[in-house]
């Protein structure tokens, strides 16, 4: 008799101890009446209250978070935000870089028709179109 209450003592502390970890989770159907169930709404977090069943309190709804660790939108606004800012960044320095590479490019070449201009049969016009060029890409 004393291990049939022991082991019944046992039983009931232990369901106790899981019961504290059960959610029950509530939410307006359709047609306006209550639904419970120990799984959310659509099994997503954020569309469901959480009910308190020893204390018969509702909660609202815990934020889900996302991947980044994001819980309301203003954060994910930010964040997205700051990506946006560091991808354009990185686009401005490398159009600046490859415009540096091309008015180098053109340089060169302004520098080589100028030279190849000395020998031209129509050398005063080329003349006076390449340095131009060379004061344009040059400086």
């Amino acid at each position: 008799m004393k291990a049939l209450f022991a082991l019944l003592t046992v039983t009931v502390l232990a369901g106790t101890a899981i019961a504290e970890d059960v959610q029950v989770f509530n939410w307006k159907t359709g047609k306006g009446s209550n639904a419970y169930s120990d799984v959310p709404r659509n099994l997503q977090m954020g569309r469901s209250n959480v009910v308190n069943v020893r204390t018969g309190t509702v909660a609202p709804p815990p934020l889900a978070e996302n991947k980044d660790g994001v819980t309301n939108l203003v954060e994910a606004q930010q964040k997205l935000n700051e990506q946006i800012a560091a991808e354009n960044k990185r686009r401005e320095e490398e159009a600046a870089k490859r415009a540096a590479e091309v008015k180098e490019e053109n340089c060169k070449a302004a520098k080589m028709n100028r030279a190849n201009a000395e020998h031209a049969r129509n050398k005063a016009e080329l003349i006076p179109k390449f340095d131009q060029a060379i004061q344009q890409y040059c400086n």
